[in-house]
């Protein structure tokens, strides 16, 4: 599922039952501004939070 472009996500909670975040899921939700992981690790694609606080972009030399 993907939420990209939801403007009106402040936060987001990520259930234990979730495996993975994948590419693009918040892309551009520009208000998000806290996500709550579950306690174990999960993979979260390096797309997943593009467009919000929380991508960081990588160079690619």
């Amino acid at each position: 599922m993907h939420f990209q472009r939801f403007k009106v996500f402040e936060e987001v909670i990520i259930p234990e039952s979730i495996a993975s975040i994948g590419s693009k899921a918040f892309a551009d939700c520009g208000h998000l501004h806290r996500v709550n992981l579950p306690e174990r690790q999960i993979f979260i694609a390096k797309d997943a939070f593009e467009g919000t606080l929380f991508f960081i972009p990588t160079n690619k030399a």
